[in-house]
């Protein structure tokens, strides 16, 4: 028996861990340890809101953003699909709430270390299929010292994750275990490993059994399921239309001109997902390559 709810839907994970404390740090503190970093002992939420618009799919960003005792802010994202330029997207929401940290009338000194943690339903470093936790700072090139600490994200793969013996599992790998969706007893199992993976399986039944949020999950996950399938279908029929169009005219020239119609086609594809994104305009120009005017038509 399953409970039919997964954590790499970004609705249930912001109702268990923008919600319970307990599983937030318990969480975080498998992230850190991994990494042999301190743990926290208290965190405050800061976007605890969900809107009804949330809930129909208008948003595609479902978010935890939470102060760590320190000041140092930590957020935290589920992704379920591949996007395009993912690295520098990262950098950018990295660098958009850095900034952020720094109030009117501050200093430099008073920017507070950030942490984003994405949690991937998909490979993203395929060439290293033996691990899932990757953790990026800024250090020298030669030397491998740290310019700062300021920076630190986070990618965690979830279909890379197996099942071991739990005595073998570190808290990070339990966490995991739990992202990838698995029955109703090995929940209860791993419910009894620590309290805070207690307090997120308590939350899972309870989201499970209430009907509206039973229901806003369903509309969620489908909405992210449609979607995907069509940022991807966009990709392929692009690609497809290139590759068609330039062997139709059977010249080189016709060729390079379908393959550049098929890859015009796809970058508004792209832009038009990008901008559901939220990102930014001239982020989309520079990762795209058209024009302010082609994206604010879209």
């Amino acid at each position: 028996m399953h409970y039919e709810i997964r954590l790499t839907v970004d609705y249930a994970f912001k109702k268990v861990f923008g919600e319970k404390k307990m599983a937030f740090m318990g969480f975080v503190n498998g992230v850190f340890a991994a990494k042999n970093k301190p743990l926290i002992k208290d965190v405050t939420f800061l976007n605890t809101e969900q809107t009804r618009d949330n809930m129909k799919g208008k948003d595609i960003r479902l978010d935890v953003l939470a102060e760590l005792e320190d000041g140092s802010l930590v957020n935290i994202e589920v992704q379920t699909h591949a996007h395009t330029s993912f690295e520098q997207r990262s950098v950018y929401y990295w660098s958009t709430l850095y900034s952020q940290s720094l109030k009117t009338g501050e200093g430099y000194r008073s920017l507070r270390k950030t942490i984003c943690i994405n949690v991937l339903d998909y490979v993203f470093f395929p060439d290293y299929q033996d691990k899932y936790h990757f953790s990026f700072g800024i250090k020298e090139n030669e030397l491998n010292f740290p310019l700062t600490s300021h920076l630190e994200i986070h990618f965690l793969e979830v279909p890379k994750m197996r099942k071991i013996d739990y005595n073998e599992m570190s808290l990070l790998d339990k966490w995991l275990f739990l992202f990838k969706g698995i029955s109703q007893p090995q929940m209860e199992e791993l419910a009894m490993q620590q309290q805070s993976l207690r307090e997120a399986v308590e939350a899972i039944k309870k989201l499970a059994q209430d009907p509206k949020t039973r229901n806003e999950y369903n509309a969620r996950e489908k909405f992210l399921l449609d979607y995907t399938t069509d940022v991807k279908t966009a990709q392929e029929e692009g690609e497809a239309k290139g590759k068609a169009e330039g062997k139709a005219e059977g010249k080189a020239e016709g060729k390079a001109e379908g393959k550049a119609e098929g890859k015009a086609e796809a970058l508004i594809k792209t832009a038009i997902a990008m901008k559901l994104e939220k990102l930014s305009v001239p982020l989309i120009v520079k990762l795209t390559g058209l024009s302010t005017e082609e994206i604010e038509k879209l």
